[in-house]
């Protein structure tokens, strides 16, 4: 089950069965994870699955 890289940004829009297929190919183990409800599992997906941001650099003085 491919879920384009796009939707990783907005995990709201993906079904349960494709937020817990992306939470197991990061190897998280989690029992009883496709019981869980809906509300856990965009929690998880949050926390451990979606992309950071871009870095933001100090001003070094250099132009």
């Amino acid at each position: 089950m491919a879920v384009p890289h796009e939707m990783l940004l907005h995990p709201e829009l993906l079904s349960n069965e494709q937020l817990t297929h992306i939470i197991e190919q990061r190897h998280l183990r989690i029992d009883g994870i496709e019981k869980m409800p809906r509300d856990d599992l965009l929690d998880l997906f949050h926390q451990y699955c979606v992309p950071y941001g871009q870095r933001k650099y100090r001003d070094s003085g250099r132009a």
